[in-house]
């Protein structure tokens, strides 16, 4: 399992039915123009990701994975936005 798999999978849970809806929805929330060739790139570790891409994508399994053992750990939903924000990459300064 890695990054690439769960937001796959925390994107088909939220009601992306394929891996290119996954990818439309990213690129419509970051601004990118990623191809799925690419994400299956990342998944094979030949490339990695941009920060801006893993941060969305680190945010979108946080949320997932915290949704999984919310009843557990009592968190609300804005305390599990704040952890998923807290633990993105900086962004890079230009």
């Amino acid at each position: 399992m890695s990054l690439i798999d769960t937001w796959i999978a925390a994107e088909r849970e939220n009601g992306c039915d394929t891996t290119q809806s996954a990818i439309n929805k990213m690129n419509k929330a970051v601004g990118s123009i990623i191809k799925s060739n690419r994400v299956w790139e990342w998944g094979a570790g030949v490339q990695r990701p941009p920060i801006k891409i893993t941060n969305y994508m680190l945010k979108t399994c946080i949320l997932y994975s915290m949704r999984k053992i919310k009843p557990r750990i009592g968190l609300t939903d804005n305390e599990i936005i704040k952890l998923a924000d807290m633990l993105a990459l900086p962004k890079r300064k230009d």
